[in-house]
């Protein structure tokens, strides 16, 4: 029998979307869920027991309910073991998460991502706790219940990058080719052997899209932004002798959307023209309609970015094409220039005329405005767009360089994952249990070093999730490996991450957290979803990192805290003020009543022996930072994030304290140290 190698072809749609950060850098988890009666009574008794003082490994592991589990597993018995213990830590933690921002739609749990709410996002056992916590409160039906019990074993990832590289040919289409950087072409060339282009010029002849860098742009402080949006769609809806064109508007998120819409500065239009809105909500036929309906004369339609990619804005309307054609207004600027590329396309379509716009709020662009110099010129009107698409460019550079150096990280789990693939196919059943083993560590119940580390993810910090995003595994795996050469437990320590912005987001926004973890994957995976945005100036609402991290010490000491941002703390005035803006009855009635500004908060810091070590990305930071840290008697040192060097400095300012830490108890810190430094720095 002759084997015949069947060839497989990869067609890729728009090839800058390979190049997102939702797929270039980042992994293809496996999981797979174990189901049976024993681990559904084991999971049942976990929970029943969660409020025990005495709740450890240690107690349900005398059950007999894990025996049975055990017995009924007994080729997986150190597996089970492992995910007992998992579940235990998980649920012990429920209670310090902070509440994420879920709603229960058809059943199901859906949490927020970005725009969505989605059903399959899951944040481990975290999710099967708020599953029990529904059930309890009857708002989730028992089968519901049922189907999340059971055990989730990490069977590995696979690389986004690596997966085009097993297909014998690679061909793509796209509209932006021209947004892509020389690295990027470099890589598609390189190391996906894409060397043939043709290039096909549109059968409308020359566009006739129409976009004034100089003069069609506009950025505006916070109280003038609604205002300015309104002016913008009035002066773009009348064409030639007062006939009515379309105008499309696009906005950041669903939130910023609506907000638009019911303000007051919105209500005269809505009175008195036809206006729509699309989310990700309307369904398909919705959509069908209101995309139809958007391009007709004297439409306004209001929609999230999302569909200012692949949807055909066809205009069947003469008096559209008599009048300049439609118009797109954009109202946040785009982190990635394909996607602002795609936006423009909107309109111009089928060889006819279009018209282009950009209407920004000051406060949303710190991400693009790297000194002084750039703050005083987007005051100028036509230096806005250049000052902007500078930075852009630099910050892009700079996400992908982090990817890059991501790679050879991800590239090593996704071979051992290859390998692990190979053993399912040859039966290998103690090469398969120990690569499951390797992936599926519990944490120890003894005494762990634990380090808090507060980002600041207000709208300049972009950059920093990236690299704190991509630095995060390898700071696990070089921390563990000094520990075992020094003789130390290399799982002996867990870091949780919590992210903070500014007043002007509300509670659920303003302080996100994982879980304590030990797992970089977990890590990686909850900072995937955390976007940059918010922010006041000047000043961040560090206090509320600080007023987490004494939350967390009072539950359970923790060793440190690393600090990270590129804004001062507010100071007391600043952050009474800043809190106005959502109100002060607002902010009574969260948890974080009461929170004056980050001196009392190091204070408690301090009293718990519980040093805070800020690293500060931006001189204007620098005395707060260094006042925090003389509070605690941390450390402060200036990170420059946008250096060549940057993802290794921040992987080595984690690394040093956390060993710093661990080292503290039997006075071996410099030796760790300095172990780490000779093998890695």
């Amino acid at each position: 029998m002759i084997l015949v190698e069947i060839k497989q072809v990869l067609l890729i749609d728009e090839v800058d979307v390979f190049f997102s950060k939702d797929f270039f850098g980042n992994n293809y988890e496996i999981v797979a869920p174990i189901q049976d009666v024993t681990i559904e009574n084991l999971l049942d008794k976990i929970w029943s027991n969660k409020s025990d003082w005495n709740f450890s490994f240690e107690n349900i592991s005398q059950s007999e309910e894990y025996k049975q589990c055990i017995e009924k597993f007994k080729q997986q018995a150190e597996l089970i073991k492992e995910q007992t213990k998992i579940v235990i830590h998980d649920f012990k933690n429920f209670n310090n998460i902070i509440v994420e921002n879920y709603k229960i739609q058809n059943d199901k749990i859906n949490y927020k991502n970005q725009d969505q709410y989605l059903n399959n996002i899951s944040y481990g056992y975290r999710t099967l706790y708020t599953y029990y916590l529904e059930n309890q409160n009857s708002r989730i039906s028992n089968f519901s219940l049922k189907q999340q019990k059971v055990f989730k074993i990490n069977c590995g990832s696979f690389s986004y990058s690596e997966l085009p590289k097993k297909f014998f040919i690679i061909k793509g289409v796209t509209g932006t080719l021209e947004t892509l950087s020389g690295k990027q072409l470099e890589l598609i060339q390189q190391n996906y052997k894409m060397n043939q282009y043709t290039l096909i010029p549109s059968v409308y002849g020359k566009s006739k899209f129409s976009f004034n860098e100089q003069k069609d742009i506009k950025a505006v402080p916070l109280e003038e932004y609604y205002n300015a949006i309104t002016d913008e769609i009035n002066k773009n809806l009348v064409g030639k002798n007062n006939a009515k064109r379309a105008v499309l508007v696009f906005f950041s998120t669903k939130e910023s959307l609506f907000e638009y819409y019911n303000s007051q500065q919105f209500i005269v239009l809505k009175q008195n023209q036809q206006t729509q809105i699309m989310t990700e909500e309307n369904s398909i036929e919705e959509r069908m309609k209101i995309v139809y309906d958007s391009t007709c004369s004297a439409v306004i339609t209001l929609m999230t970015r999302i569909f200012g990619r692949g949807i055909d804005f066809k205009v069947n309307d003469i008096t559209i094409f008599q009048n300049y054609g439609v118009h797109v207004i954009q109202t946040f600027f785009s982190e990635d220039k394909s996607e602002e590329t795609q936006i423009k396309g909107r309109t111009a379509r089928q060889g006819e005329d279009g018209t282009y716009s950009i209407v920004l709020q000051k406060d949303t662009l710190q991400a693009f405005l790297k000194n002084d110099k750039d703050t005083m010129q987007i005051n100028k009107r036509d230096q806005i767009y250049e000052v902007l698409d500078k930075n852009r460019e630099i910050n892009f550079e700079n996400d992908f360089n982090s990817n890059l150096e991501y790679l050879t990280t991800s590239i090593k789990s996704h071979k051992q994952s290859e390998i692990f693939l190979n053993y399912l196919k040859d039966r290998n059943l103690k090469q398969i249990s120990n690569h499951l083993l390797q992936l599926n560590q519990g944490p120890k119940e003894k005494r762990n070093s634990k380090t808090l580390i507060a980002l600041d993810v207000t709208g300049s910090m972009g950059n920093l999730i990236t690299q704190t995003k991509n630095t995060i595994q390898t700071t696990f795996e070089q921390a563990r490996d000094i520990l075992k050469q020094k003789g130390y437990d290399p799982q002996c320590f867990q870091i949780m991450i919590c992210c903070f912005r500014s007043y002007n987001s509300k509670f659920e926004e303003i302080l996100e957290a994982s879980s304590w973890e030990n797992n970089p994957d977990k890590l990686r995976s909850y900072l995937q979803k955390i976007t940059a945005s918010g922010g006041t100036y000047p000043g961040e609402s560090v206090e509320v990192g600080l007023w987490w991290a004494n939350k967390q010490s009072d539950e359970n000491p923790i060793g440190q805290v690393i600090v990270l941002g590129d804004q001062p703390a507010h100071l007391q005035q600043e952050a009474q003020s800043h809190r106005q803006q959502l109100g002060q009855l607002y902010w009574d009635s969260t948890p974080l009543k009461g929170l004056t500004y980050y001196v009392p908060e190091c204070y408690k810091l301090q009293s718990k022996n519980v040093p805070v070590n800020t690293f500060y990305l931006n001189q204007s930071a620098k005395q707060t930072y260094e006042e925090i840290a003389s509070l605690t008697k941390g450390i402060s040192q200036f990170l420059d994030i946008n250096s060549a060097q940057s993802s290794k400095e921040l992987k080595n300012a984690f690394v040093e304290q956390i060993l710093k830490d661990i080292g503290k108890e039997d006075g071996r810190s410099n030796e760790l140290i300095q172990a780490y430094k000779e093998k890695y720095s």
